[in-house]
């Protein structure tokens, strides 16, 4: 009896379908089918410096991460707590592999869509939610 009570409280919380880990190293990729570039980590070139900095493949975790951070004046009230826990999604996904939650997805949705024009929303959607595709 107990083995059966056990075993339908495990499919009670077991999801229908498990959520599938997202790999926030992916290369976003332009509507041409090349890698959307971004500028190098490299100092700011001094004012009438030529910028040498090299152009680097752009990321869904560079970009997730970025957005999560950004500062948007939507933001300018918000309760520290929220400002804490964007700060931790940041960090879960920087350069991970790992399964969101559809609330944390719906976030870095949101967050990218406000901080970045098409082509990268385009890119990252339907990385990050996969019914997209």
């Amino acid at each position: 009896m107990r083995f059966v009570a056990a075993a339908c409280l495990i499919a009670i919380a077991a999801p229908a379908h498990a959520a599938e880990a997202i790999d926030f190293n992916q290369v976003l990729m332009g509507f041409t089918g090349k890698p959307l570039l971004q500028r190098g980590d490299c100092p700011q070139p001094k004012r009438g410096e030529e910028d040498t900095c090299e152009q680097v493949p752009m990321t869904l975790g560079d970009i997730a991460v970025t957005a999560l951070l950004t500062g948007l004046p939507a933001d300018q009230n918000e309760e520290p707590i929220k400002k804490f826990q964007r700060d931790r999604l940041a960090r879960r996904v920087y350069k991970a592999v790992v399964v969101l939650t559809p609330e944390d997805v719906a976030l870095l949705k949101d967050r990218i869509g406000r901080v970045y024009g098409p082509v990268q929303v385009g890119a990252s959607w339907p990385l990050l939610d996969p019914t997209l595709k």
